[in-house]
């Protein structure tokens, strides 16, 4: 098992970490007017609560999570979370309505997130729009986890306990509204940070036997912040009990969400490239009723990286001129997704005849792509998805065989056979979605070429030429 740090993809140059701060001012963090003004409010908050109930402890107030990961690194964020320590979420959000309303500002309404563990949501939330800002309220809290949930126990915690249960170091940072500093009681979170390092709070084992999901979580933040993954994060998550834990704790919905995050996400190409050496291609989306079905996880990870590497030249729009460049963000997302889905490529699973009466005939047994069910049983995705992603893998290597005998054949083009195939693709499922179809034919073949060779690269000119020539028989490009 390899270091997981993102390797120089030869396709497209590799990013810099975002993560540039020095120790003298990482843990500084530039407040905008609003955000002075909302921090402000919400202390003068605390201190009515104290002159009004002197009975109650003092509250402390916190900004927890992304808000200070984010603002750390120099990027805006609207998510801004309060932690609190002595008060329930709910109770505090009423405080601050009554004390806004007693010096004459505009009233607020507050909504409540009530227990949705399907959603992550493991306690009720009081959400408010104060501001323009949309804030959650909740309390420090503990958790308790058995061994048949993510669904964890609940009660109010220490700012360090309240650190611990979180996912990863970077998402365990606190901003003390009161001090208007950073707080990391883990002493972990401001140096991962600094330097792009994935690291869990706890120990990894423990924070994936707890709540699995997490894993999708870590890989997800590694992906969007092009950060390095611990060794022993990958260890973990490749334990069989780990997996068996996921494929029983964690909802199909949940999983899917996240998948869609990261095709949508920065680095795709990584996201698959991980899960393919933890061995967990399987768990995230092989479907239930083909659990027997062993595939080249690798398959899905090679064709990602084809798909970067076409995405990123720029020549593109001479082989595919039918598509609009750059490609939509929806097409890019399909075109990965079909990437994941191709290990199933051709697989067919027979749904079982339910019992007929006697003298009437059997129905003919209803036939389902596997590809269709992992996005739309297995992730959860919408039928459009799953139509698209299974139509594209579906008709692709029939227009790799037109292209092909097209460009050996001295008669030329057999149009009616291409109008037919056209008109083919384009019905239901893909519709105008055929364009892709032809684009991830190109995809598959050139995946064919390299193999399972980690350094594709088809960005310069002559190499693309070679490609083409070899694949396609085109050398005119």
């Amino acid at each position: 098992m390899h270091n997981s740090s993102p390797a120089p993809f030869a396709s497209a140059p590799a990013q810099r970490s975002p993560f540039p701060g020095q120790p003298n001012t990482l843990q500084e963090i530039c407040l905008t007017q609003q955000e002075d003004d909302l921090f402000n409010l919400f202390v003068a908050t605390t201190e009515h609560i104290r002159q009004t109930r002197p009975d109650l402890p003092p509250v402390i107030l916190r900004v927890a999570g992304g808000w200070v990961r984010d603002k750390l690194i120099g990027k805006e964020s609207e998510d801004v979370d309060i932690a609190i320590d002595t008060m329930k979420g709910e109770a505090f959000a009423q405080a601050l309505k009554t004390y806004m309303e007693s010096v004459g500002m505009a009233t607020i309404s507050i909504g409540t997130i009530h227990l949705n563990p399907d959603k992550s949501k493991h306690l009720e939330t009081a959400v408010a729009k104060v501001n323009e800002h949309t804030v959650d309220f909740v309390h420090l809290r503990t958790e308790t986890y058995n061994e048949d949930s993510r669904n964890p126990e609940v009660d109010f915690g220490t700012p360090m306990e309240d650190a611990l249960r979180r996912d990863i170091t970077i998402n365990a940072l606190f901003y003390n509204l009161h001090t208007r500093q950073v707080e990391d009681f883990l002493g972990k979170g401001i140096d991962d940070l600094r330097v792009g390092r994935i690291r869990t709070p706890l120990e990894p084992y423990q924070t994936f036997i707890d709540d699995p999901l997490r894993i999708l979580r870590v890989i997800r933040f590694a992906t969007r912040f092009a950060a390095a993954i611990d060794q022993e994060i990958l260890e973990a998550a490749g334990q069989p009990d780990i997996q068996d834990a996921f494929l029983k704790k964690i909802t199909r919905e949940r999983v899917g969400t996240e998948v869609d995050k990261m095709l949508k996400g920065r680095d795709p190409v990584r996201f698959l490239s991980i899960i393919d050496e933890i061995g967990f291609y399987n768990v995230v989306f092989r479907p239930p009723q083909v659990e027997d079905v062993v595939v080249d996880s690798r398959i899905a990870f090679i064709r990602a990286r084809v798909v970067e590497s076409l995405l990123t030249y720029e020549g593109l729009h001479r082989i595919v001129p039918s598509i609009v460049y750059p490609l939509a963000a929806e097409d890019r997302r399909l075109l990965y997704l079909t990437a994941a889905v191709a290990p199933f490529e051709g697989l067919i699973w027979t749904e079982p005849s339910k019992p007929t009466p006697k003298n009437v005939p059997p129905r003919e047994p209803k036939l389902h792509p596997v590809a269709r069910l992992s996005v739309s049983q297995t992730l959860k995705l919408t039928n459009q998805d799953a139509d698209s992603a299974s139509g594209i893998l579906t008709f692709a290597p029939e227009i790799s065989r037109m292209v092909l005998e097209h460009s050996q054949s001295k008669e030329g083009l057999d149009r009616t056979r291409l109008g037919l195939l056209v008109r083919e693709v384009a019905a239901k499922p893909l519709f105008a979605k055929w364009a892709i179809a032809v684009l991830f034919s190109l995809v598959r073949e050139i995946s064919f070429l390299f193999g399972h060779d980690e350094a594709i690269s088809i960005s310069g000119e002559w190499n693309l030429r070679l490609v083409l020539a070899r694949v396609w028989g085109r050398a005119d490009i």
